[in-house]
């Protein structure tokens, strides 16, 4: 039984790394509608498109479905995996289980805190005020989740966009460490269930 374990493992491992290629492909428009790409859609897309444009998980104009679907993939290769090794408990799936969970929410975190940076590398270096589609896109994205939270450490005081940009990354990192240190926590105690 274990090696039907890890066989199922080892094709949810393949599987998630074919939808990643068809996730990346979609970002490159001349290789998006090649036969390649066509025949990646048709294996993928079916999946894929179970999670794509939820409201849940869509930041602004940002898909996040198409991450939370390969970080479950991932979890249930690993809950596979742990069959396969005979060391399976219940605690070791619940540690599992919250493990993808905190997966899911970090890469969130750490692609909204990338955004972020960018968009403060290019508040620092353009000088200029024209307008940028990119900065545009950026700004219309993320201006009022960035206000909301300068505002629960201003106390509603005007700031400037830079020192809200700042304000929001070093808030975010600080909430991803103190998330791991959690979530950490909480699969450790779980690892150490007897059953």
């Amino acid at each position: 039984m274990r090696i039907v374990f890890s066989i199922l493992s080892s094709l949810v491992s393949l599987y998630a790394l074919v939808c990643l290629i068809r996730v990346i492909l979609t970002w490159i428009p001349n290789i998006s509608n090649s036969k390649f790409a066509n025949v990646l859609s048709q294996i993928c897309d079916p999946y894929l498109n179970l999670f794509r444009g939820k409201k849940i998980l869509t930041f602004g104009s940002f898909d996040f479905g198409p991450a939370v679907a390969l970080c479950i993939l991932g979890g249930i290769a690993s809950i596979l995996a742990s069959f396969s090794s005979g060391n399976f408990s219940v605690g070791h799936l619940l540690a599992v289980i919250i493990g993808v969970v905190w997966n899911i929410i970090s890469a969130v975190l750490g692609f909204i805190i990338l955004i972020l940076i960018i968009r403060l590398i290019i508040l620092l270096v353009n000088k200029t005020s024209g307008s940028n589609p990119f900065v545009d896109a950026i700004d219309r994205t993320v201006t009022s989740f960035v206000s909301n939270i300068t505002r629960t450490f201003t106390g509603g005081k005007a700031v400037s966009y830079k020192a809200q940009l700042i304000t929001a990354i070093i808030a975010l990192i600080v909430v991803n460490i103190v998330g791991w240190l959690v979530f950490s926590g909480i699969c450790a105690l779980f690892e150490m269930l007897p059953f």
